[in-house]
């Protein structure tokens, strides 16, 4: 069961401040699936896929770049995913094998 502690670090490290999308549940449940690294991961994932369809807009003399939403989305999810893999590394064993004594 995910604690209220591990909802506020995935918030802080997606970034999501609002706290209705997703709720505290879906992240609760996310957490309970995938850890809070996982989770992480997953929502940046999301992220590049909302951010996808962003163009760059030049309107009166000014530029808005969206489009570097989704680049820096895109980044996050592979740092994410970095620091997920990492994880699975050291959470897995190796095998182990003793000295054969034969008599």
């Amino acid at each position: 069961m995910a604690t209220p502690g591990d909802i506020l670090i995935v918030r802080g490290n997606t970034n999501l401040i609002d706290s209705d999308n997703p709720t505290d549940e879906q992240i609760s449940a996310l957490i309970d699936d995938l850890g809070v690294t996982g989770t992480s991961y997953q929502i940046w994932l999301d992220k590049v896929a909302k951010f996808s369809e962003e163009v760059d807009v030049t309107e009166a003399g000014a530029s808005h770049k969206f489009s570097d939403l989704f680049t820096h989305a895109k980044e996050m999810a592979l740092l994410w995913q970095k620091l997920l893999n990492e994880e699975l590394l050291l959470t897995t064993g190796r095998v182990k094998v003793k000295v054969i004594n034969r008599q």
